[in-house]
């Protein structure tokens, strides 16, 4: 909880009993002084955002700890499997990160995403045509990441695969593969116009 200089008090957060992995604790402070960060790091906070919350930087938060929650995730039993649609998109990171954040600032960080989406995707095009791998390999790259945070498994995992076969020099499979995402991200966008459907006054 905050104290008088606003700045966070000692505190131990509260973590689930046997949690599927550490909820990161993210401070937020009017103050933007230097050192406040380091104040927030030693009250026991995991990353520091001052306000006015700038949206890129609350964009890269949400992708650096939703990142490294996923990693740090223990294995747990087997599951029954989920729907189909979840292949594409992941509904349940979609439910915490509007639990945290709200569902209008979800809207509008996924509204972004999906204008980065289109323009990533125009470009795999003209690299296809290029036959440019090294510049695939790039897209893919960040397509896979940003696809990633916000649940896309399908879009994300087949990112990679594109990443990962134009880095050993597949070419034809890196080609081949690259060809098949506009068609994956076309159905996530897709998917989550129809979950957040104010988006599309967000979206040119």
């Amino acid at each position: 909880m905050p104290i008088d200089d606003e700045r966070p008090g000692s505190l131990t957060p509260t973590q689930p009993e046997e949690p599927a992995a550490k909820i990161p604790i993210i401070a937020m402070t009017a103050n933007a002084m230097k050192g406040d960060d380091q104040i927030c790091l030693d009250a026991g906070m995991d990353d520091y955002l001052a306000k006015p919350v700038n949206r890129h930087k609350l964009y890269d938060l949400v992708e650096k700890w939703g990142t490294k929650a996923r990693r740090t995730a223990p294995e747990s039993p087997a599951a029954p499997l989920e729907p189909l649609r979840s292949v594409v998109m992941r509904d349940k990171l979609l439910d915490d990160l509007e639990s945290q954040l709200g569902r209008e600032a979800v809207a509008s960080l996924l509204a972004e995403q999906m204008r980065d989406t289109l323009n990533r995707i125009n470009e795999i095009k003209a690299a296809l045509a290029a036959c440019d791998v090294e510049t695939l390999r790039q897209i893919a790259h960040g397509l896979k990441s940003t696809a990633g945070s916000f649940g896309l498994e399908a879009l994300s995992e087949r990112a990679g695969k594109v990443e990962r076969a134009c880095r050993e020099g597949q070419r034809a499979a890196a080609l081949s593969l690259a060809s098949t995402l506009e068609a994956i991200a076309t159905e996530s966008i897709e998917l989550l116009r129809a979950r957040y459907p104010e988006t599309a006054r967000l979206v040119a």
